[in-house]
């Protein structure tokens, strides 16, 4: 069946790796951290200084923030860089399974990747990402695949692996 793994897809399964929840939480003590520390450097300069500390330290402050907030988009950048590199090849995606194996067909390659390889899997916003070891996801859009064909690789999932929260 062929399914879309285009960017949009890749940038939600990235977000969905790194758990969305706790990164925003995470990006913001860093950037109230950051502001706190700014505005601190800004009114100690100010008591005790003319010139133009403050406003330096501010921007820096403010410069962080912008920095830290924009992973979305570093990402984004990344992927197309990697997309336009690799062309159709990873947008066009053939994917089959059977009882044993995932088949994942590309134009220019063919993976088979046995049920029993991934020891993890989480689904969320109609994504799999089906996990070899902590790091190294393959995502199965299973929102693109027939009903019934998205309970089956479920339940492949299930009895080769275990589902994460």
């Amino acid at each position: 069946m062929k399914v879309d793994v285009g960017i949009e897809i890749m940038v939600r399964a990235f977000n969905i790796h790194w758990g969305r929840k706790r990164k925003v939480i995470k990006y913001f003590a860093y950037s109230l951290a950051v502001t706190i520390i700014a505005f601190g450097i800004w009114i100690i300069s100010k008591n005790y200084s003319n010139s133009y500390q403050g406003y330096i330290s501010v921007f820096i402050g403010i410069t962080a923030i912008l920095l830290i907030n924009l992973n979305n988009s570093i990402i984004r950048w990344k992927l197309n860089k990697q997309y336009n590199q690799m062309g159709d090849d990873i947008q066009n995606v053939d994917m089959s399974f059977d009882k044993e194996n995932l088949y994942i067909k590309t134009p220019k390659s063919e993976t088979k990747i046995r049920w029993d390889t991934f020891v993890k899997w989480k689904e969320r916003d109609g994504l799999i990402l089906a996990y070899r070891n902590d790091s190294y996801f393959q995502v199965i859009p299973v929102s693109q695949f027939p009903e019934n064909d998205g309970l089956e690789i479920r339940s492949l999932l299930d009895e080769h692996s275990t589902m994460i929260v």
